[in-house]
């Protein structure tokens, strides 16, 4: 319906496009407004327009009824605010028709709803009293039997059956709306409703089946991925629960291992019955810490080793880079010095110092200049670096260096803390190791565009943690909806449950961990501590 305002260009009275599409905007409001306070006073003693306001809100009513009157004001108002935005419309011939049909077909069906309905009065008179009311003299017109009578060619349904399609055809000639498209997009919601309402009782009706036929004990000798993903569980756990007794005692290991996570285990139902089942699992369920006794943690052999360093300038070319700079500047009258170079795996940053007097804001300006001068594809301006007093110009290394995740993980900033959530991230602009704690961030999400990096940053992740931790220590839950990105994860013995490919699954597995999660935090709060470390230190 609307399109993006044209050129702002001035016209030749000298006023520009923008303030004639806001002079157009306040007309046209303007004249909303009065209509719509005409017509919302119209009952009371003093119109709130006057005189004139009651005469307007008379013949509105007259003509098109009470109901289709404030349709008016209303197509105003959106107008006005439009042409104030400086949107204008494509094809206003085809709008204004389409606006018409809507008018005169509300009008024709209100007033037959209003007979219809009318027919539970008391008179002929007050029935066509209450469908004047609502459609006017219009509606009357195309409707009563002093005018068109249209019912009374094409009947009463056939009536309804002409004005509703005519309203939806003008709807459509106005706006950009398309009925098709809304019907198929509240198919699509009401079947998926239906369908997750169905998984829904689905594995709540299994579960519940499967609870009654376990006694006491036996619940806990179902996989984890049972108990994460309740019924749904795939053929593989299928096949699980299916072993013999001797091949079930591997399953606890995808127990989750901290002395919060035994306790975590306790269903909500704290009956005396379940306790007592609760403690013979305690005394029958073998030591999950010696299932991993002889877990070693993967050597960083693994990993490719790092490339001789090979520094992509050297230093003749960062004397003749820094002496360009000062001498493209000095062109323009800045007197800047070089005081420090720093190179990154990707980028090289060149510190100046600028002299008494000069306006950072004009090395700002002089941007593009610099990256002719020193014949970068791009270059970036920091003005100043934070905390140093000094201006940088950022160019890029003509080969970037390739940052191994190996020589991160055996960084003596990395290997010098205790931190079991730690991972590399990648290295600073001066070539430093960049670490971060999971645990310290209240969040985490990976975003870029394709090619730039979040598949290997995850994987990056992965690997620090497990690299870092051995199963008793560590577990994770892996949601991999594309199914190619963390299959190479499938079997390691941190997992609590398969790589869940299935969208379905992955909500029973987030809804599983925010049980685990609450059932930690209600722990933690009687025992009077705060984090897992905490409690582990009582431990």
């Amino acid at each position: 319906m609307a399109v993006e305002p044209g050129s702002r260009n001035p016209t030749r009275f000298g006023i520009s496009r923008q303030s004639l599409d806001e002079i157009q905007g306040i007309a046209i409001l303007f004249v909303g407004s009065v209509c719509f306070l005409a017509l919302f006073s119209a009952n009371k003693p003093s119109n709130l327009i006057g005189p004139s306001g009651a005469f307007l809100a008379k013949w509105l009513t007259f003509v098109v009824g009470r109901i289709v009157a404030y349709f008016v004001p209303s197509v105003l108002l959106l107008w006005g605010v439009s042409r104030f935005r400086g949107i204008g419309w494509t094809h206003p011939l085809f709008r204004i028709v389409g606006l018409l049909l809507v008018v005169v077909a509300g009008c024709g069906l209100l007033y037959q709803m209003g007979y219809d309905l009318g027919r539970f009065s008391s008179s002929q008179n007050e029935r066509d009293y209450v469908s004047f009311q609502w459609s006017g003299v219009l509606g009357a017109f195309l409707v009563s039997s002093g005018g068109l009578n249209i019912p009374r060619y094409i009947g009463t349904t056939g009536a309804y059956l002409a004005f509703g399609s005519l309203s939806a055809i003008g709807i459509l000639l106005a706006t950009n709306f398309l009925f098709y498209s809304f019907f198929v997009s509240l198919w699509q919601r009401l079947r998926h409703g239906r369908e997750a309402i169905s998984a829904r009782v689905q594995r709540l009706v299994e579960r519940g089946q499967k609870e009654k036929a376990l006694p006491g004990a036996g619940r806990f000798r179902r996989s984890h991925s049972a108990r994460v993903f309740g019924g749904g569980a795939d053929d593989s756990t299928a096949a699980a629960t299916d072993m013999p007794e001797a091949e079930q005692h591997e399953l606890p290991s995808l127990v989750v291992e901290s002395p919060i996570g035994h306790a975590v285990e306790v269903d909500d139902e704290r009956d005396e019955e379940e306790e007592q089942n609760q403690s013979e699992v305690a005394l029958s369920r073998p030591d999950q810490m010696a299932l991993f006794a002889g877990y070693q943690i993967p050597s960083l052999d693994l990993l490719s080793a790092a490339p001789p360093s090979n520094e992509s300038l050297s230093e003749k070319d960062i004397e003749v880079l820094s002496r360009t700079i000062e001498e493209k500047l000095a062109s323009f009258d800045i007197e800047v010095e070089v005081t420090n170079v720093t190179q990154g795996p990707v980028v090289t940053l060149f510190e100046l110092q600028t002299a008494e007097g000069v306006k950072i804001g004009r090395i700002v300006t002089l941007e593009n200049d610099l990256a002719m001068a020193l014949r970068a594809s791009r270059l970036r301006i920091l003005a100043p670096i934070p905390g140093r007093g000094t201006v940088g110009i950022e160019i890029p290394n003509r080969k970037p260096t390739v940052v191994r995740l190996r020589e991160i993980l055996e960084s003596r900033e990395f290997q010098s803390q205790d931190a079991a959530l730690l991972f590399g991230v990648g290295k600073t602009i001066d070539g430093k190791p960049y670490i971060c704690n999971l645990a310290k961030m209240p969040h985490l999400l990976i975003a870029g565009t394709t090619g730039s990096g979040k598949s290997v940053c995850l994987n990056a992740i992965i690997c620090s943690f497990l690299l870092r931790n051995s199963p008793d220590r560590l577990r994770l839950i892996m949601i991999d909806p594309k199914r190619v990105e963390l299959s190479v994860y499938q079997g390691i013995p941190h997992l609590l449950a398969p790589v869940v490919n299935d969208p379905r699954k992955s909500a029973a597995a987030l809804a599983w961990v925010l049980t685990q999660m609450e059932e930690r935090y209600r722990q933690l709060a009687e025992m009077g501590l705060r984090n897992i470390d905490a409690y582990n230190a009582l431990a």
